[in-house]
């Protein structure tokens, strides 16, 4: 076997061996970042959800309505009890799009989002770190925040691997946006 065969094959079965990693590269954002980029806090449960083509059907868009139970920032803004968050990814007639990092809402979870608007959709603060997904466990509320598929650059304030460290309680997270907005 000549050297060039060797060194042709070791190279194929190295590139096939190797994983690729799948991430949407987006700054790190601290709480304080993420209350400061939000136009709007809340806290409410998915639940309508449906999804659209762009106008030059390319996008995939979800749209989920939020019942929203509490605001933390920008009440003044909100004028009905629920809000609409657009995210991009979905599935319309067995065309399936996936963002890698958006951290897609699903059907009657419990969360603390961040969000930004629009004026007419409300879209989530820095990708999956601005949504947060209250579960109840052993009676106290935890606010889980999973980044998985993005690559967080630069450094925040605020723990961005929850899936390796305890969630926060969500009543000490509540409290500590309330304070960095000013409401009590």
């Amino acid at each position: 076997m000549s050297y060039r065969r060797v060194f042709v094959t070791v190279t194929i079965v190295a590139l096939s061996l190797t994983a690729t990693a799948d991430a949407t590269r987006t700054r790190a954002l601290g709480l304080s970042d993420l209350v400061a980029e939000a136009d709007v806090v809340v806290r409410g449960r998915v639940l309508s959800q449906g999804a659209t083509w762009d106008a030059r059907r390319q996008r995939i868009y979800t749209d989920s309505v939020i019942l929203v139970d509490s605001v933390l920032k920008g009440a003044n803004t909100i004028a009905t009890p629920s809000i609409e968050v657009r995210q991009l990814g979905g599935t319309m007639n067995n065309v399936a799009q996936f963002v890698d990092g958006v951290g897609q809402l699903k059907l009657g979870q419990d969360v603390l989002l961040f969000l930004k608007s629009d004026g007419r959709f409300h879209y989530v603060a820095g990708m999956a770190q601005g949504r947060f997904i209250i579960v109840k466990q052993g009676g106290v509320e935890l606010a889980h925040r999973n980044v998985d598929g993005l690559q967080l650059v630069g450094k925040a304030q605020f723990e961005n691997s929850t899936a390796k460290s305890l969630p926060p309680v969500y009543t000490t997270l509540e409290t500590r946006v309330r304070a960095l907005t000013g409401r009590k």
